[in-house]
């Protein structure tokens, strides 16, 4: 119950911080005026929550509200570092392109941006990014209840560590990173780094060491945040592969690209479900068996409509999943310890 009430805490400060920067922001007129008001707003919540975070963290009843109160701190840097961001970008333009200087100038097309002004916000990543890494290495947030492992300090973590990849292909190539496409590079990126995050994870669950990741909970959680990322934009990623370059038109191209879904849904689970083994993780093992779940009423969907709706084919396909599904859980069982031993002694 106090951890909720904790979670709602920090929810109700940073709408205080909001409705305060709007409160502050409606006296002023020019945009310029405006951003310079949010930011000293935003850096002073980041430092006043940071001061009642170090004082309160010394008693260990306030410990299940700075557990979460501590995350405010990277989240505000981070807001701060990128209204900074915003008015260094804007004056750059006001004296190389002879720009207005009442106003605020936002170009609406990131991918046309120019490199000065993407080196800028990606150097804005750096100062949210140190806070994480600092608050991690020197106050505990982690907090466990039966297979639940959960440390703000590791989301935030995770956020930065994606923001700087993301910002470092904005930089090198901003058309391929967020141009309009079904695949913006951005997701290839995440997806890139999603696996440098679990063979980095496995090698600590291996034995290895770190300076950042210093207790499991921390590994846990980004255990669990990797696969919920890995899970959504793997899939995405996928799936529009097949529809671009499985099949054409008709109705055999289109049951070439089910199919071709169904294996990636088959994939999919069974590197979640070895994700789940090897780190024990519970939000990766319900990953594996969802997809899992996708696949089988994939399947069902594609013979019903290629036996006309015949129930006796479809019976029969569903009972030989249901056995095919049993051998997979009989397996798993019994060859989930030896395969865990496996993977971890190859890192």
């Amino acid at each position: 119950v106090i951890g909720g009430l904790s979670v709602a805490l920090v929810i109700v400060l940073n709408m205080l911080l909001v409705a305060a920067i709007m409160l502050f922001t409606s006296m002023v007129q020019s945009s310029r005026a405006k951003l310079w008001t949010a930011l000293g707003l935003v850096e002073a919540y980041a430092i006043a929550v940071y001061v009642f975070c170090q004082w309160a963290y010394e008693d260990p009843k306030q410990r299940l509200i700075t557990n979460f109160l501590f995350g405010a701190v990277p989240l505000a840097i981070s807001v701060g570092s990128y209204l900074a961001a915003v008015l260094l970008a804007d004056l750059l333009k006001v004296t190389l392109h002879g720009l207005d200087w009442e106003e605020v100038h936002i170009n609406i097309d990131p991918s046309t941006e120019e490199l000065a002004v993407r080196v800028i916000f990606f150097v804005a990543v750096f100062p949210g990014l140190a806070a994480s890494i600092y608050l991690g290495n020197t106050v505990s947030t982690g907090f466990t209840a039966n297979a639940t492992h959960f440390d703000v300090l590791s989301l935030c973590l995770f956020i930065d560590v994606g923001r700087f990849f993301g910002h470092l292909s904005y930089v090198v190539a901003p058309a391929w990173t967020v141009g309009p496409s079904k695949r913006p590079g951005l997701v290839v990126v995440l997806v890139a780094l999603c696996i440098g995050w679990f063979i980095a994870l496995a090698r600590l669950e291996a034995g290895g060491s770190s300076i950042v990741l210093q207790d499991r909970t921390k590994l846990h959680t980004l255990v669990a945040l990797t696969s919920y990322a890995f899970w959504v934009l793997g899939s995405h990623l996928a799936v529009t592969w097949v529809y671009d370059f499985v099949g054409d038109s008709g109705r055999g191209g289109e049951t070439a690209r089910c199919c071709a879904c169904v294996g990636v849904e088959l994939a999919m689970a069974t590197f979640m479900l070895l994700v789940g083994i090897v780190f024990d993780a519970l939000e990766a093992n319900l990953m594996g068996i969802f997809s899992v779940l996708v696949a089988v009423f994939h399947v069902a969907y594609l013979v019903m409509g290629a036996s006309n709706h015949n129930f006796c084919v479809f019976f029969i396909v569903m009972a030989l999943i249901c056995l095919a599904v049993y051998g997979v859980v009989n397996l798993s069982a019994a060859y989930a310890g030896s395969v865990r031993t496996a993977v971890l002694h190859a890192f």
